[in-house]
């Protein structure tokens, strides 16, 4: 595992540029993938559920 993985998806800024990396239940991304968190429909709840953590690329607000 990275050193620089967070699992406090709660905590991701708004417009903040991420990379998500894939929890063994996700069958549709197998490897790291970058995302943006824009705004309240951001659904930390299906990220979590999803992905492992994340890493923080750029905060952009």
């Amino acid at each position: 595992m990275l050193a620089s993985l967070r699992t406090d998806f709660d905590a991701v800024p708004d417009g903040a540029r991420i990379r998500l990396h894939p929890a063994d239940a996700n069958f549709i991304h197998l490897a790291p993938v970058d995302a943006q968190r824009i705004g309240p429909d951001y659904r930390i709840s299906d990220v979590a559920a999803f992905f492992r953590g994340y890493e923080l690329i750029e905060v952009t607000a």
